[in-house]
C-alpha cells in the first residue's frame, strides 16, 4: 500500500508499505474509505513538532491500500 511519511519539517515522502496481514484473536481489520489531515498534522508539517513531541521516526500521515 502507499503511505505518506513526514520525515522532517516540510518534507513528505510517498513510500510503499506492506499490506496488513490477517487480524489476530484480539484484533480487527477495518477498511478505511477516507482520511483527512488535521490541524496538528499541519503544525507537525510546518515545524516538525507538536509541543514536546518531535519527528524522530517517519510519521505516517495517511495510507491507502492499492
Amino acid at each position: 500500500m502507499k503511505a505518506v511519511h513526514l520525515t522532517a519539517p516540510k518534507n513528505l515522502e510517498v513510500v510503499d508499505k506492506p499490506e496488513p496481514g490477517s487480524p489476530g484473536v484480539d484484533e480487527a481489520l477495518i477498511r478505511v474509505k477516507a482520511v483527512g489531515i488535521c490541524g496538528s498534522d499541519l503544525h507537525m508539517y510546518a515545524t516538525g513538532a507538536i509541543g514536546y513531541t518531535k519527528i524522530e521516526d517517519p510519521f505516517t500521515l495517511c495510507a491507502k491500500i492499492n
